[in-house]
């Protein structure tokens, strides 16, 4: 039924599980197993606007490029790392599994669009219950895949 599956992960514990339950269905079903981080989620925008009080100019401020790069940088290892961990747990008996490092989309955006391009039968997620303000105002990850991908999507609580 699942041939190809695709595997959001962070450095969450709703990852580990979620990385447990997709190398059970991969088991049941023989499947392609694709396990992505994407450096996207958290990544802080180059310019942020601050928020301004009524009748006040607005602020802006700007990282230095150089300061960017760093954090990006930092942002890639952790990533690795994070493949690296997800790799060693899946691959002791899976042999069909491949690692993505994202550092161009967004996680939501890279799942949807990779669901249909690659015709991924399933994307399996992690479901965080401590959501942020901006998370609860914009909507999570997993409700953006849920609610836009064209596949099944399994959120992992």
């Amino acid at each position: 039924m699942y041939k190809k599956i695709l595997v959001g992960i962070d450095d969450s514990k709703h990852s580990e599980k979620t990385l447990e339950l997709a190398r059970e269905i991969q088991k049941t079903f023989d499947s392609e197993l694709v396990v992505f981080h994407s450096i996207e989620h958290k990544m802080i925008p180059k310019i942020l606007t601050l928020p301004i009080p009524p009748f006040e100019p607005k602020s802006v401020y700007r990282i230095s490029r150089v300061d960017y790069n760093k954090l990006r940088q930092g942002s890639i290892k952790k990533g690795r790392q994070i493949l690296e961990k997800a790799e060693k747990t899946v691959r002791k008996d899976a042999p069909k599994v491949e690692t993505r490092l994202v550092t161009e989309l967004k996680p939501e955006d890279y799942a949807i669009h990779t669901c249909k391009e690659e015709n991924f039968d399933l994307i399996i997620l992690g479901q965080k219950g401590d959501h942020n303000v901006i998370e609860k105002i914009l909507g999570s990850v997993s409700e953006k895949v849920m609610i836009n991908a064209e596949c099944d999507v399994l959120i992992v609580k």
